[in-house]
């Protein structure tokens, strides 16, 4: 068995940057139609025609809310209510129509707060 002083060592040279993304990588990034810097911004602007249909009919919805003919209300929240029950998504995650109207929860608050309780 060998002395440890004995045995020979090599200086290896080791760069203190992480070296640049081959360029097909980000060609193909770019092909895909995500640039890198999207994915790292977290911004989800490539949306299936099926979600951006179900958002459209979500934001319907709300706007019929908003509309003063207390008629609408009834169908609008009847509506709302099956989209989001019968939503397909994982236990752990959140169902898409809910992620959809985060935007409109505060003003979804102050309308339902500006109902009369005898006109629903």
């Amino acid at each position: 068995m060998e002395n440890q002083d004995e045995r020979v060592t090599y200086d290896i040279v080791v760069p203190s940057e992480d070296p640049e993304p081959r360029k097909d990588a980000k060609k193909e990034e770019v092909l895909k139609g995500q640039e890198v810097t999207d994915k790292a911004d977290g911004k989800d602007d490539d949306i299936s025609e099926e979600d951006l249909q179900l958002k459209n009919e979500l934001e319907m919805l709300v706007e019929r809310l908003r509309e003063p003919d207390s008629t609408l209300y009834t169908p609008s929240l009847e509506s709302l209510r099956t989209l989001i029950r019968t939503s397909t998504s994982s236990m752990t995650s959140v169902p898409k129509p809910l992620k959809f109207l985060r935007p409109f929860y505060s003003e979804l608050e102050s309308v339902r707060e500006s109902w009369d309780e005898t006109k629903l």
